[in-house]
């Protein structure tokens, strides 16, 4: 079961802008990076825009 705190965390970050998601990505290896794509549906592709 997720704590309030966690949900307010998923919520926080799912409203980032794509670009400031593709900077966090950027900082990650290729393999972490793809490992985002199981986030969100909205994550599922940024991976692919940071190669």
């Amino acid at each position: 079961m997720e704590t309030s705190e966690v949900k307010s965390l998923k919520k926080g970050i799912n409203e980032l802008p794509d670009e400031v998601l593709l900077q966090i990505i950027s900082l990650l290896p290729m393999k972490e990076a793809v490992r985002t794509s199981v986030l969100s549906t909205r994550w599922r592709y940024l991976y692919a825009s940071n190669s």
